[in-house]
């Protein structure tokens, strides 16, 4: 029961092996709030029985279920890299494989991973035919060349295999672990489709099928060791009755590229494909019926656990923006999409209390929670106008402001909305209320908006800027900071009525967040990963480190000490000691986020692009940088240069052993102390193990190596 997409890798592995991603140990200290359950992209999903299954994808997302497909959770792959393919043995012991030489192993249904990269390769596919015999196949770093892969030792180690006449590889399954089959596409310049059969583990390849022009066998699926089917571009159907060793073409009845097969029987069998086709068979291939879900998705994988319940993957053709989980309960004859949620990016958000949550972005959209982020409600707002900022000093009172000079109000919780005269028709761009009377609004052009009585009345501000203000913030009714394009943060001591240039830093620069914690200490943060730090004011500011490259898009700090920055490509940014170092957290997505925030229930949200809302409630907790395993504690991790190793119950005459993760000892230490510092700086990069023994007891802990 194991299907996957890799129809679409040869596209795009190059663009995603090119990501930065930084693997994450043990505790996603972020989860998807929406979409539900989750807003990646899947690639690959298997079944063990008819409750339990998985779906790995973008950004080493994991799903689960034991409930039929009913409810998914999300499970910590420890790796941001995508996944694209998964396989079962049986219930407990798994694979998944992906970009950057990833190869994840779990011997208990997934409650932990082990992640053993194995070199920079792509690994578009992967089988298990028994418990120590496996095959990988995918592409170099760059997609300039295929690779296939062997282990005999359950994933360990893998040796390469010589595969000739394929471009690319695409299709692969084993029924024994001598006899077994690829599909792809030749490397010839005609784009022939090909399938080649193996009786010796690999060892050698013959030819079995081929087709002329007809692009690439996508999927081969075996019902048995003498029946199986295969699909692939321009609407291929191949059936074998005698092992693989012949192919008869069937008809399928589209044109349209096919990227999955699965059969439960001789008989019923489904296949799926671009333009969101779906094709059903209930009499071997001899017909096909054939139904669209969406014309405008591609459907990667399709999979029957059961007769009647069946489950397809799939996307947008917009890649990266609308992930596809149909199910269906009557074999086919219809399907329910099982994620549910907003797609339309979020720009900002405010919390007025722990319970009660409103965001805001494209198209007028607002959505509300009310129970902390478990499920969120799309109301409506009475405008198409793009929301750019949201304040609710209370939980019925709201303000939400936008383009070409939108304010508009509600006072019964977003129930209905009332339009404000701005009195300009300026976008704008934030908002923030200290309480139900006074606020400000900052826009384009040094717009700056003041109110005294809730809106009723809007005053323009002079800021003394023509500059694109982004983000404004008030510490009291007297004291607040703009920030915006061309470096410039504004600084106002009377409420607004006269307003000074702190700083420009020029046009390479534009800052998005700024959020003060007293009149003195606050951070500005903005593109090309900068952070500022003022501790008087503005009169000076300081360069703080981030633990990135990435333009960064959002500040708040909860206390003088612990603050959150969020920005592009799903970057998430710990500090605990006031911004003098940035760690980074997991947030389990690439999606460029837009807004942070902290409840006074000590919950944190961000929201960003294609309706992501995640949610965290482990609020100050260094998940990176603090890595606690059956007892030892790890920190910073991952590093590249020094550790501090902390033992709990320590004993005297104890020793600490560096491993590699397939085992071979690296360093050995007698123990003096329960906590000390150790250089790692000559250890290569990767995953290493540190196992401690004591008197009485052993503790392992898992350490991250980089550059």
């Amino acid at each position: 029961m194991y299907l996957t997409n890799n129809k679409f890798m040869k596209k795009f592995s190059a663009l995603l092996g090119l990501m930065f991603v930084v693997s994450m140990l043990y505790a996603q200290t972020w989860k998807w709030s929406n979409p539900l359950p989750t807003g990646n992209d899947p690639w690959s999903i298997y079944f063990t029985n008819a409750s339990t299954g998985y779906i790995v994808g973008q950004n080493g997302s994991i799903l689960k279920t034991i409930d039929g497909g009913n409810t998914w959770s999300n499970q910590n792959s420890g790796t941001s890299y995508e996944l694209y393919s998964i396989y079962f043995r049986d219930i407990n012991n798994g694979y998944a494989a992906g970009v950057g030489g990833t190869i994840l192993k779990t011997t208990d249904g997934g409650i932990t991973w082990i992640n053993a990269p194995e070199s920079n390769d792509e690994y578009f596919m992967v089988d298990f035919p028994n418990q120590n015999i496996g095959y990988v196949i995918g592409s170099d770093y760059w997609g300039s060349s295929i690779t296939m892969k062997k282990t005999m030792d359950g994933g360990a180690t893998w040796n390469p295999l010589s595969v000739n006449s394929f471009g690319w590889l695409r299709a692969l399954t084993f029924l024994t672990p001598d006899i077994g089959f690829i599909g792809g596409q030749d490397n010839s310049y005609n784009e022939d489709a090909l399938i080649q059969r193996t009786t010796n583990g690999g060892n050698t390849w013959v030819n079995c099928w081929g087709g002329s022009s007809m692009g690439s066998v996508n999927c081969i699926d075996f019902i048995d060791a003498n029946n199986g089917y295969a699909v692939g571009d321009n609407g291929i159907i191949l059936k074998t009755v005698d092992g693989g060793l012949n192919w008869n073409l069937l008809t399928s009845g589209t044109s349209n590229d096919l990227n999955s097969v699965n059969f439960i029987d001789i008989n019923n069998g489904w296949s799926v494909g671009n333009s969101g086709i779906v094709l059903k068979t209930v009499n071997g291939g001899t017909t096909w019926s054939k139904m669209t879900i969406d014309p405008n998705i591609y459907c990667w994988a399709v999979i029957y656990p059961q007769a009647n319940t069946g489950f397809i993957i799939g996307g947008t053709y917009d890649y990266m923006t609308h992930p596809k989980l149909y199910k269906s309960i009557d074999a086919g004859t219809s399907y329910s999409n099982r994620i549910t949620g907003t797609f339309i990016n979020l720009l900002a958000l405010s919390f007025p209390d722990a319970l009660n949550g409103f965001a805001v972005g494209d198209s007028g959209i607002i959505v509300k929670t009310t129970n902390a982020g478990e499920s969120w409600t799309i109301i409506t707002s009475g405008t198409q106008t793009r929301l750019k900022g949201v304040s609710f000093p209370s939980a019925n009172n709201g303000y939400v402001v936008g383009e070409s000079g939108k304010i508009i109000n509600t006072l019964d919780g977003g129930v209905n909305w009332f339009t404000q005269a701005s009195g300009t028709n300026m976008n704008l761009n934030a908002v923030t209320f200290l309480d139900g009377n006074n606020g400000w609004v900052a826009g384009d052009w040094g717009t700056i908006l003041k109110t005294t009585n809730g809106g009723t009345n809007w005053i323009s501000q002079t800021s003394g800027t023509s500059r694109f203000l982004q983000a404004i913030n008030f510490v009291n009714a007297n004291t607040g900071y703009a920030v915006g394009t061309w470096g410039t943060i504004l600084k106002t001591s009377d409420g607004g009525s006269t307003w000074n240039t702190l700083a420009t830093y020029g046009e390479t620069y534009t800052f998005t967040g700024v959020s003060f914690i007293d009149e003195n200490t606050g951070f500005v943060v903005g593109n090309n990963a900068v952070i500022l730090k003022t501790t008087d004011g503005g009169v000076t500011w300081i360069p703080c480190s981030s633990a990135n490259s990435e333009s960064l898009r959002s500040v708040y700090f909860q206390d003088i000490n612990t603050g959150y920055i969020v920005g592009e490509n799903g970057t998430i940014q710990l500090t605990n000691d006031s911004g003098l170092t940035w760690v980074m957290q997991w947030s389990g997505t690439a999606r460029h986020l837009n807004g942070v925030c902290i409840t006074n229930d000590h919950l944190g949200f961000s929201i960003g692009e294609n309706g992501t809302i995640l949610k965290t409630g482990d609020i100050g907790v260094w998940a990176t940088s603090l890595t606690k395993t059956a007892g030892i504690i790890i920190h910073p991790n991952p590093s590249r240069d020094r550790i501090i190793v902390e033992i709990p119950d320590f004993s005297d005459n104890s020793t600490l052993t560096v491993l590699t993760i397939s085992g071979q000892e690296i360093m050995k230490l007698q123990m003096t102390e329960p906590r000390f510092s150790l250089d790692i700086s000559s250890l290569k990069c990767g995953v290493y193990i540190m196992h401690y023994t004591g008197i009485n007891c052993t503790k392992t802990g898992k350490l991250i190596k980089f550059d």
